[in-house]
């Protein structure tokens, strides 16, 4: 496969200059965004990501309408019809048995966005002794094997210097871009070339990018999309 040398036409910096001014909040919306882009391409549906990422590209600072059906601020939550649509529509193109387990499937599927959450059935005619002990013996196994499928350094809490870090570092445009290039089946460029694109006043060398990657990667999940939530509520 190529490498492009050069940024593509629609990246341009200056449309992410108002991201210094976010919130918890604006930021819950933009990772939230990110990730259900992901979404759609480990998904393969294309035609879906091209149309809400051709938003992006005119306006990547835009509401494309995901973030608030990827989160919540409670670990454990009512699921909503949206997400059980979501759900629904990411498992319509297998055929599973009726005996499968639903999150099983999405994993197998490299629906990352589903998989580190859990869609459980609760028998509420059982008793509360009941109920808690099953929950228990299941989540114990559950959380072992969520971390050991998708290991995450922990970050501190959310903090306003987290945000002011995001901005520094860039992750916005970085994740766009990786975004993509993965769209399109182009490998990233070198991260000497990343520096030229994301910081090209040249204050930005591969180790900044390499940072850049690292915070993208800690940033861009359901689990920032949350400890959002919870900040922006506070």
């Amino acid at each position: 496969m190529r490498q492009l040398i050069n940024p593509p036409s629609w990246f341009d910096l200056n449309k992410y200059s108002d991201s210094v001014l976010f919130g918890f909040d604006a930021w819950r919306m933009q990772i939230g965004n990110r990730v259900a882009l992901k979404g759609f391409l480990d998904a393969r549906e294309s035609a879906q990501f091209s149309s809400h990422f051709e938003t992006i590209k005119k306006a990547p600072l835009s509401d494309i309408g995901f973030s608030v059906r990827f989160g919540s601020e409670h670990a454990v939550y009512p699921i909503t019809f949206g997400v059980a649509s979501s759900i629904v529509e990411a498992l319509h193109p297998f055929s599973p048995s009726n005996g499968d387990s639903c999150d099983q499937k999405l994993r197998d599927s490299g629906q990352d966005a589903y998989a580190m959450h859990a869609h459980l059935t609760v028998d509420l005619n059982a008793s509360r002794t009941e109920i808690v002990d099953s929950f228990e013996a299941w989540v114990d196994q559950a959380l072992a094997e969520n971390r050991m499928g998708y290991p995450r350094e922990r970050e501190p809490g959310m903090s306003e210097k987290v945000l002011e870090g995001w901005n520094r570092y860039r992750i916005l445009p970085y994740q766009d871009l990786v975004l993509w290039h993965a769209s399109n089946g182009y490998p990233m460029p070198s991260d000497t070339r990343m520096a030229d694109c994301l910081f090209p006043e040249g204050n930005g060398d591969k180790d900044v990018v390499r940072e850049t990657r690292r915070k993208a990667k800690l940033a861009f999940t359901l689990a920032t999309v949350r400890q959002l939530s919870i900040a922006a509520a506070q």
